[in-house]
């Protein structure tokens, strides 16, 4: 079982270079294909890799990624046509929440370290300290020289202005993992990476409304709520409401609104109810956590738009069909996850896990011992670590995990300690299920400072410890049927939709209203079904009698 470490991102990166690198260009537009291959990974990791307590860039999604090949003549070494990407699970709570010693996604570090800002505040000093036409002119002049090096050196003190941005330790989004800088990491030449990346991938132009995007979801986590005598929310700083408005072009009056209502279809007749204020800070964590989704998803819509094109096709309706061409697979999973709080992300993560062991015990472990004994070899047989209760656990079609999980959020009254009470009820006999009092079953080094307050009544721990392949690992279930359920609400959709940002009214609509019968976790399932079938007809692949170099036997 893979643990959670770098290897395999960078192992993906190296891999994805190599072949790019190595691959016979027989065109000068192939060859820049290949660069932006290459040159997806860097924007990628700004959207959806962060610190983690034990890794420094920790993937925080699973990404399948393609490079389709052109092999006219079966008999010679083809050309990369292109690349296909498909993501899954792209960890949202992180957006909002941070364990301690851990960071937010990389790109909202990374806005914040623009070196021309430093640049520009000498040039500024210069100018104010010595008050003669030279001092003013040298002043101005470099001032004209520096800006015209966006993509080199960050942003101007006008942008990170019309950004709302000042420092990452301003915002309670990025602030609450004490982490704002990672040991022999600069933010600054990683920006400079990023820029220079979406330059090539050619979608420097929408840099700006990206940064607007994502400096308004970076706001958001900054609004904050006051009770009123009804027991409703109200805002409590409208000025940073009215920030958020400006980043996303919408009305300060209709985010208000949103952050504070929500419209609920009974009987087939839209009711507007008012948001409690317990509830008030979960709503708005819902929006930027749907919305940094979105533009998450978008970045990967532009990528593939740019690396998957086959060129022209007889049909202009037609789309260009990846099934049609060779390719190889690159497959970078997350590594099994034992943080000290662990949710629903790591459940998913670490079944993955486990299914690719199951995978590998049987394919490649029991297969091999098949074999030794059809040909009598003589030696000591490996015992072959079985994780099929936990998979069954899972997997169940009648009360497995996520059908219990799922009736439990289309409940009246969807309630945690009731779904607990089923699940321990159903699966606690299976001998990969206990029961849990406390978190911190792995690293301590995420555990929450402890608080100065003494006294007080102690939080009661609702959570269950599951034996894993690799580890014991213990489930906090505070937030499981929140995250399970979680979508963009129509009324959030709705207001983005009139926003005067052409690329907030795309990104915003991107998900919405698409199989809304699928949840996360049923999305979550199909894509690791699809991988474990690739990976089972690869095992399949056997070799030809054909022994030709560089040739490859297709039937």
């Amino acid at each position: 079982m893979i643990l959670c470490v770098c290897v395999q991102t960078e192992t993906t990166k190296l891999l994805m270079r190599y072949l790019a690198m190595t691959a016979p260009s027989t065109s000068m537009e192939t060859s820049i294909v290949e660069q932006q291959i290459i040159a997806a990974s860097p924007l990628l990791e700004a959207y959806g890799n962060a610190k983690t307590v034990m890794n420094n860039n920790s993937s925080r999604f699973g990404k399948f990624t393609k490079l389709l090949y052109n092999v006219p003549d079966k008999a010679k070494e083809g050309h990369i046509l292109g690349s296909y990407l498909e993501t899954y699970l792209l960890e949202k709570s992180r957006v909002v929440f941070q364990a301690n010693n851990e960071r937010n996604y990389h790109i909202f570090y990374f806005l914040h370290k623009g070196i021309r800002l430093i640049t520009y505040v000498f040039f500024i000093y210069l100018q104010c300290q010595y008050d003669c036409i030279v001092c003013v002119c040298v002043a101005q002049f470099a001032k004209r020289i520096f800006s015209s090096f966006s993509f080199r050196i960050g942003l101007t003190p006008e942008q990170m202005k019309s950004l709302h941005l000042t420092s990452s330790k301003d915002f309670w989004y990025t602030k609450q993992g004490n982490a704002d800088e990672i040991a022999g990491v600069s933010d600054k030449e990683r920006y400079d990476e990023l820029a220079e990346s979406m330059k090539l991938m050619r979608i420097d132009s929408e840099m700006m409304g990206l940064w607007a995007i994502t400096a308004g979801v970076l706001n958001m986590g900054n609004i904050e709520f006051k009770k009123e005598g009804d027991g409703f929310a109200s805002v409590k700083n409208p000025d940073v409401v009215k920030k958020v408005a400006d980043l996303w072009g919408v009305s300060d009056k209709a985010l208000a609104e949103r952050l504070t209502t929500a419209t609920m279809v009974v009987m087939k007749k839209n009711i507007t109810k008012k948001v409690n204020f317990d509830e008030a800070t979960t709503n708005r964590d819902s929006i930027s956590k749907g919305f940094y989704e979105q533009s998450f998803l978008y970045l990967c819509e532009r990528i593939n738009a740019e690396l998957f094109q086959m060129g022209e096709t007889d049909n202009e309706d037609e789309e260009p069909n990846i099934e049609s061409h060779l390719f190889i697979g690159i497959l970078d999973v997350f590594g099994f996850e034992n943080f000290y709080i662990n949710s629903l992300e790591q459940f998913c993560i670490n079944f993955t896990n486990e299914k690719l062991q199951q995978f590998f015990n049987f394919h490649i472990i029991r297969s091999e011992q098949e074999e030794y004994i059809k040909e009598s070899v003589f030696w000591t047989p490996l015992h072959i670590p079985d994780n099929t209760a936990y998979i069954e656990m899972v997997e169940d079609a009648a009360k497995g995990f996520f059908v219990l999980l799922d009736s439990a959020c289309k409940a009246p009254q969807p309630s945690v300690e009731a779904w607990m009470q089923e699940f321990m009820k159903t699966h606690g006999k299976n001998p990969t299920v206990r029961t849990a009092t406390q978190p911190g079953s792995g690293n301590a080094r995420g555990a929450p400072k402890k608080s100065k307050k003494k006294g007080g009544p102690k939080e009661k721990f609702t959570g269950f410890m599951l034996i894993h392949f690799a580890d014991n690992v213990t489930y906090d279930s505070t937030n499981f049927l929140v995250k399970n359920n979680e979508a963009v609400h129509p009324d959030t959709a709705k207001m983005l939709a009139k926003s005067t940002n052409p690329l907030v009214q795309h990104v915003s609509q991107i998900g919405v209203g698409e199989v809304s019968h699928l949840n996360k976790q049923n999305f979550f399932k199909i894509y690791l079904f699809i991988y474990l079938i690739a990976l089972d007809r690869l095992e399949e692949t056997k070799t030809k009698r054909i022994f030709k170099k560089k040739m490859f036997d297709i039937d």
